[in-house]
C-alpha cells in the first residue's frame, strides 16, 4: 500500500505540563500535530477556486463539490512536489 506524502504537520504545537512550563516537548510523544500540510494546501487551493476570481480557469470554478475537492488535493500534491525540489 502506498501512502501520499502529506507534508507533515502544518501547525505542530508542543504540549506543556502546565501553562508556565515553556520547555518544548517532542511533537510525536506529547504534541498536537493538527492538520497535515497537504490538507492545509488543499484548503487554500479550494478557497482560491471558490473565490470566483476570473483568473481561475473555468474548470476549477464550476465543478461539482467532489470534483472541486479532488482538484484541490491535486493542487496540494503539486505544491508538495514543488516544495520538495
Amino acid at each position: 500500500m502506498t501512502t501520499k506524502n502529506d507534508g507533515g504537520p502544518a501547525f505542530p504545537q508542543p504540549i506543556h505540563k502546565h501553562q508556565f512550563d515553556t520547555t518544548p516537548r517532542d511533537f510525536t510523544d506529547n504534541g498536537c500535530e493538527g492538520m497535515s500540510l497537504r490538507d492545509w494546501f488543499a484548503g487554500m487551493a479550494l478557497q482560491g477556486m471558490l473565490s470566483g476570481n476570473p483568473e481561475i480557469p473555468e474548470i476549477a470554478r464550476n465543478v461539482p463539490e467532489r470534483a472541486a475537492a479532488i482538484t484541490a488535493y491535486n493542487f496540494a500534491d503539486e505544491m508538495l512536489k514543488a516544495r520538495a525540489q
